[in-house]
């Protein structure tokens, strides 16, 4: 099953939704940056009409003072009042046309630059919406919300590099669910999903913040403890995510009581590198399994695995008729 899918049956090649607290919070986001673009391209719009305004003005009154300049001179030469004050009624009557048009030609430069404001805010929110919805569904599990495999590793890849360069531990858990199937049959696949999510948050509350918990697969959860003291310290907390599973977990249907297997590994005590981190803790889960599930075992180190040698002799060869 894949990691991003839901635990019920696949139906045709429908996109699963995000959860619904998920999609409010996206929504609420979106007005937010929404009203802070187009209140910026708001102000800026007025700032620069106003600022236009006022040149466009300064110059509109450059060329009127003329015909003012004009009537002064004419009336210190002696001229008639009245050529005088017709003079100055023509230069206030053009002045008021002049603030006229200019207040219509900000008005509509305004709110033309308004609309288009808001088309383009629309469109970049929406851009970042779907860009944000992409990245969740590309690095996040659709139904519980925790990273997926792909993010999972990326971030064991990193944490390795930096436990190698700086000489720092960290652990790895692993972990399967026991009688997952069991619930699906007996509650449903929608209680499945719900199981799956609790158990998520389960795991999230009972670890650490600096702690990764990752769905990396159909009933499977890895643990990625970013840096441990030493084999029990991983160990504890490995027996700490047993007990938190364990727990009985209440559905729509009934109660569901499931246990887990789990396999610890730390580096650099079990692996020096990521696959061999991930073969020791997959192994150690895969014996915890075998010897009875509900348990935490420890990855074996790699002095302690059996060689080729041993294994072959440990093998009994029947012959067969043809």
């Amino acid at each position: 099953m894949a990691v991003s899918e839901s635990n019920q049956p696949p139906d045709g090649d429908s996109v699963p939704a995000l959860k619904p607290d998920s999609e409010q919070e996206s929504k609420a986001d979106s007005r937010r940056e929404f009203i802070r673009l187009f209140g910026g391209l708001i102000l800026l719009i007025g700032l620069l009409t106003g600022l236009g305004s006022y040149l466009f003005y300064r110059a509109e009154l450059a060329e009127v003072a003329t015909p003012a300049q004009q009537a002064a001179a004419v009336e210190v030469a002696g001229e008639a009042s009245i050529a005088s004050n017709g003079q100055a009624t023509g230069v206030r009557a053009e002045r008021r046309g002049t603030l006229m048009r200019l207040w219509l030609f900000a008005l509509t430069f305004f709110v033309l630059m308004g609309v288009a404001a808001w088309f383009l805010t629309d469109a970049r929110v929406k851009w970042r919406r779907e860009q944000k919805r992409a990245q969740e569904l590309a690095n996040f599990d659709t139904v519980t919300e925790l990273p997926n495999r792909a993010l999972f590793f990326d971030r064991l890849e990193r944490i390795h590099l930096h436990s190698a360069r700086y000489r720092r531990r960290y652990g790895l858990i692993l972990l399967d669910l026991d009688g997952f199937g069991e619930v699906n049959d007996k509650f449903g696949y929608s209680d499945g999903d719900r199981l799956l999510v609790r158990v998520g948050r389960m795991l999230t509350n009972s670890l650490r913040n600096s702690d990764t918990v990752a769905r990396v697969g159909g009933d499977e959860f890895a643990v990625l403890l970013s840096e441990v003291n030493g084999v029990e310290a991983a160990m504890t907390l490995g027996r700490k995510v047993v007990g938190a599973v364990a727990a009985p977990i209440r559905l729509s249907s009934g109660e569901a009581e499931i246990t887990a297997s789990v396999g610890v590994a730390v580096f650099p005590e079990h692996a020096s590198s990521v696959d061999d981190m991930l073969r020791a803790a997959n192994e150690a889960m895969d014996r915890a399994k075998r010897e009875g599930q509900g348990r935490c075992l420890m990855a074996l180190s790699p002095d302690e695995y059996p060689n080729v040698e041993e294994l072959a002799a440990g093998l009994i060869v029947e012959d067969s008729p043809l």
